[in-house]
């Protein structure tokens, strides 16, 4: 095995053991949007949320000269207007959870409606490597 590819293993296989990538969830809260005003719901499936614009994360240099594949799976708090306020990684490999969540942070979706008004709702998201 190239010395390279060596180093690159080594460094994968340390990156797991570090005990704040254990699981940690990560969070990433969107500056530009409105904190929700009321507490956020959880849709039911017959209710599911409508993204109407969605941004793919860019993957650091390391993450794709690794070949990493896989995906991250996050909660996210959307406000009325049907933005994104708040990610938080729940599942993913550590290297690849930030741009997950710098990625999911600007989605768009379309505003719940309860008895007519926009409500704040929870939703859960699985964003996929595909390269």
């Amino acid at each position: 095995m190239p010395m390279r590819n060596r180093i690159r293993c080594l460094l994968l296989a340390v990156s797991l053991c570090l005990p704040e990538t254990w699981g940690l969830a990560q969070t990433v809260r969107n500056k530009a949007a409105d904190a929700p005003q009321t507490r956020p719901l959880k849709p039911d499936s017959s209710r599911s949320p409508e993204v109407l614009s969605r941004v793919e994360p860019e993957y650091p240099p390391e993450v794709l000269r690794a070949g990493l594949r896989g995906v991250v799976r996050c909660q996210l708090i959307v406000n009325e207007k049907g933005i994104v306020y708040e990610a938080k990684a729940l599942v993913g490999h550590p290297w690849m959870r930030q741009p997950a969540l710098n990625a999911v942070v600007q989605w768009k979706f379309k505003p719940l409606l309860v008895d007519g008004a926009p409500k704040p709702f929870v939703v859960v998201v699985t964003v996929s490597s595909s390269r």
